[in-house]
């Protein structure tokens, strides 16, 4: 008979751990659920099962994908809807759906091009007969194959930001014309010498990496521009990307670089996206979910809640991690001649091995000179559909340039695993945020994520164990950074402290000896493992600051995005409104609150330019915006050109108020009388003081110089040990300590000894004072020296910033002449004559301090800046010293060695003080 029977349904489980007990009777995966899953499915089912848009975190190899595959199947059966179960990549979507099936799920492979999707799956998912496995692109593109959906999962979610985002984003090469056609449409939100710049082939700009925020307003003003030329262009993927953002393409932001214009809204308005939006519920998984609204601003979510995660596994790891930081052993300390070597040895050793850049720059610089004779370099692109292409292959390097995720390497398939680069800047408007609005902890749990990911690769189970070599000082530290390794899972903490203390001063022998006991698992390994795992138990997770108030503002963000994208300009500046109420809860996110107080003054602006504003009500609203803008973005300079209708100079108020404090004080003394003979003797002696290497007159002469800088005291160290050279007290708005070094040997490097010393001047300062120093304060190091070891970088603080030895006789020079600006007008000068004569010699504090700020010693090299020319930092480029002080504090002997319980390494009061090319102590 030709008839198939109709198939009985199967009777439905009460719950998700209920329906694994039915299936595990014929599938072929593991007999029982575990405990931590057990829990999590029943929290599911029974607290957050109603939930919208739910989250749940466990960490690798503690079987996630069972634990969403069962929600999956569960629901399927339980609401007879189409399910999705989505991954970032097609590799990933292939190994979940292999999975899923082994557990008895039913479930469709349904990646790649849907064109070849094979009728009968595409029926069973529309029909609710299997849970589709499918790419988040699918969800996420102009004609999405995977929608009215009733369930969408999420695997891997940490990674969704730049799946979600590139749907929304259009990006224009300079290598095409439209780049020019657009920068033209956009010349007006831009400073005219920048826009100059980024038309010339020879610029600057074409390797310092700097990126530029088009003003909004004129963003909005050039739309009809804007469209009409990448509508003309007639690139096909770009015109996908238009038609997401529709009519609203003014409403974007807009980022230009020398390499390309990148076109895309802050946060992606998923809201307006039906096959995202529309379905009953979305779950996001995770093995490291974040806590600073990172997941609600990747999604365009603005409330997900979290599960908590099951008892034990707060603390607990996947596998074990050995890691080694060539930057701060004694030999290598990132010098290309003996670095390459050693990395080409240690991957002969170790056979085949993953290597995780953030770009193919980057693994292409490492790999230039550290591929073994006989090995083969595979991309991840290479081994997408066949991973055996390198896991059969003993001698292959796998480059996963910008691939964080993705890619599963158990057991004996890999037992190196290299990064290098930090994971950021992926995109401009990330490279933005980092480096030109200086908000990093905004992106410091987005970094922190992938670089938990990228040394996971490796370890996907609990008898599982990797190598994990990490390159670059810029990564390097900032692993070491306290608030970063503090926020990192217990386990990993105890993991990459070890690390430290076995690569901080030691031998290379002494390194090589270690990796080869570890990957032995000799005896001597052992007992080190045991003590990590003890290690774990003592360590607690403490999220960095800032985290609760980025959190509590991500929902209102979300919301404010997309008021704006519906044009209900009043609903977004109060939701804007509610975000910086939330930022200002902690001072640490005031870099952040700055691009808020922007958006506020240019949304201010345009619904200005809609109603009009013939008592300029909201101008003045905008110009306090503004003013905001200057007061949190202190230190910084990408939002001089965006100053409302360039009224910049016009009134007191315009100027930042560091700035007005500083003029009040010059004005005082001005009134007062006291730019007088022995002031002018002062002047004279600072002048002399400063342009010679002696260190007394030249301590001496930046006391003066922050006098004449506005300060309201200005102090030396009156011969206190371990005092600052100089302070300069603004009120209560900044301090700025000095460490003068102007006897040491031009050219030499600066030693972890003075690199400590000068990062507790603050602390020093606030103690003699009993008062907190605020907030934007910071340390200024002034030296001939052109590097740091590594030892001054990795104990340097985030405070302490680099200048070459003329910058204060420089800044002393523009001030004379300021002075003598301002003095002219005699008892009738004024706040304001002097804020101008100071902006005229481009001497205010504001103009300063962005100066003085380029270059943090953490990550200092800057040959060319000592010569008086700017440059901008290059850390991973660093030439670096033996770090001996950071050895002898080590106290390491040869071999793997038990750390004493409560130990902590301590300064050595015998180890050497300088090197031949040390700094001598300036006082």
């Amino acid at each position: 008979m030709a008839f198939r029977t109709t198939k009985i349904q199967s009777v439905a489980a009460a719950d998700p751990e209920a329906l694994y007990r039915q299936i595990a009777k014929t599938n072929a995966g593991p007999a029982y659920l575990w405990g931590h899953q057990q829990e999590l499915l029943l929290g599911w089912h029974e607290h957050f099962r109603g939930h919208e848009n739910v989250a749940l975190e466990l960490p690798t190899g503690a079987g996630k994908t069972l634990v969403g595959g069962l929600i999956a199947e569960w629901i399927r059966r339980e609401e007879h809807k189409p399910v999705a179960y989505l991954c970032p990549t097609r590799q990933l979507a292939k190994q979940a759906h292999e999975k899923l099936v082994s557990y008895g799920i039913s479930a469709v492979d349904l990646t790649g091009k849907s064109s070849g999707w094979p009728p009968a799956d595409r029926a069973k998912f529309t029909s609710a007969q299997s849970v589709a496995v499918a790419t988040y692109s699918h969800v996420f593109n102009a004609y999405p194959k995977i929608r009215d959906t009733g369930t969408l999962i999420f695997d891997d979610a940490h990674a969704g930001a730049s799946y979600v985002s590139s749907a929304w984003t259009v990006s224009v090469p300079r290598s095409e014309s439209l780049y020019f056609t657009l920068l033209t449409a956009l010349s007006a939100g831009l400073d005219s010498a920048t826009v100059e710049s980024l038309r010339d082939d020879g610029s600057s700009l074409r390797n310092d990496g700097s990126v530029y925020l088009v003003s909004p307003r004129a963003v909005l003003a050039a739309q009809p521009q804007l469209q009409a030329a990448i509508a003309a262009d007639g690139n096909k993927d770009r015109g996908y990307r238009t038609s997401m953002i529709g009519g609203n393409l003014g409403l974007c932001m807009v980022y230009a670089s020398h390499s390309k214009l990148e076109i895309r809204p802050l946060i992606c308005p998923t809201a307006t996206h039906d096959a995202f939006s529309s379905p009953q519920r979305r779950i996001f998984m995770s093995a490291t979910l974040g806590e600073g609204g990172e997941l609600e601003r990747s999604f365009g979510v603005p409330d997900i809640a979290r599960m908590p995660i099951p008892r034990g596994w707060d603390k607990e790891g996947t596998g074990r991690r050995f890691f080694v930081f060539p930057a701060v052993t004694n030999e290598l300390n990132d010098d290309p001649d003996l670095l390459a070597p050693w990395v080409k040895q240690t991957v002969e050793v170790h056979g085949r091995t993953a290597l995780l850049t953030p770009s193919a720059t980057e693994s292409s610089n490492v790999l230039e000179k550290s591929i073994p004779e006989g090995f083969t370099r595979l991309s991840g692109h290479t081994v997408e559909n066949d991973m055996a292409i390198f896991t059969n292959d003993e001698k292959s390097i796998l480059d996963l340039a910008n691939r964080y995720d993705g890619v599963d390497l158990p057991n004996e398939a890999c037992r190196l695993v290299i990064l290098s680069g930090l994971p950021t800047q992926s995109d401009l408007q990330e490279k933005f945020q980092y480096n030109s609005l200086g908000a990093q902890n905004v992106l410091q749990e987005r970094i922190r994520t992938r670089l938990v990911q990228g040394m996971g690769r490796a370890t996907r189970n609990q008898h599982d164990f990797s190598t994990v070599v990490v390159l670059g000082t810029e990564l390097t530290n900032f692993m070491y950074r306290p608030e970063v390794l503090q926020a990192f899972r217990e386990e990993i903490q105890a993991e990459i402290e070890f690390g430290r203390e076995e690569s901080l001063g030691r031998d290379i022998a002494d390194v090589n000896e270690n990796m080869a006991a570890f990957l032995a698992q000799s005896e001597a390994w052992s007992a080190v493992n045991a003590q990590i795992a003890t290690d774990r138990l003592m360590k607690k997770r403490v999220s960095p600051h800032g985290t609760a108030e980025l959190a509590s503002a991500a929902s209102y963000e979300v919301q404010a995005m997309d008021a704006l994208w519906s044009g209900d300009l009043e609903s977004a500046l109060r939701q804007a409104r509610a975000v910086l109420d939330e930022l200002a809860r902690n001072p640490k996110t005031g870099r952040y609150a700055a691009l808020w107080f922007l958006l506020a003054c240019s949304w201010t602006q345009m619904l200005a330019d809609q109603r009009g504003d013939s008592e300029r009500s909201l101008h003045r609203a905008a110009v306090k915006h503004f003013a905001n803008v200057r007061e949190h973005a202190r230190g910084t300079t990408w939002f001089r050109h965006l100053d409302p209708e360039d009224q910049d100079g016009v009134s007191v108020e315009s100027y930042d108020e560091l700035d007005r404090f500083a003029a009040a004080q010059i004005v005082d003394r001005i009134k007062a009388k006291t730019w007088g003979r022995e002031t002018r003797d002062q002047l004279d002696q600072a002048v002399r003081g400063l342009n010679q290497n002696s260190y007394k007159p030249f301590e001496g002469g930046l006391v003066t110089l922050g006098m004449l800088a506005g300060a309201s005291e200005s102090f030396g160290n009156n011969g206190e040990q371990a005092a600052p050279d100089a302070v300069w007290i603004f009120g209560d708005l900044l301090w700025v300590a000095w460490e003068a070094k102007s006897e040491a040997k031009p050219g030499g490097k600066v030693p972890a000894r003075y690199s400590r010393e000068a990062s507790s001047h603050l602390t020093f300062t606030a103690t003699k004072r009993t008062e907190e120093a605020p907030e934007s304060s910071f340390i200024c190091y002034v030296t001939p020296q052109t590097s740091a070891d590594a030892g001054a970088m990795a104990v340097a603080g985030e405070d302490v910033f680099m200048l070459p030895l003329h910058e204060p006789s420089t800044l002393l020079a523009r001030l004379e002449k300021a002075w003598t600006t301002a003095r002219a007008m005699g008892d009738g000068v004024e706040v304001l004559t002097v804020l101008q004569a100071l902006k005229q010699e481009g001497c205010l504090p504001s103009q300063w301090i962005a100066h003085y700020m380029r270059h943090p010693l953490k990550y200092f090299s800057m040959e060319s800046v000592s010569g008086g020319t700017k440059a901008e930092v290059t850390p991973d480029n660093v030439q670096e010293s033996t770090p001996a002080e950071a050895k002898a504090e080590s106290g390491s002997e040869k071999g793997i060695h038990k750390k004493k319980a409560g130990a902590s390494p301590s300064a050595d009061p015998k180890a050497p003080a300088t090197s031949p090319q040390d700094s001598p102590p300036n006082k």
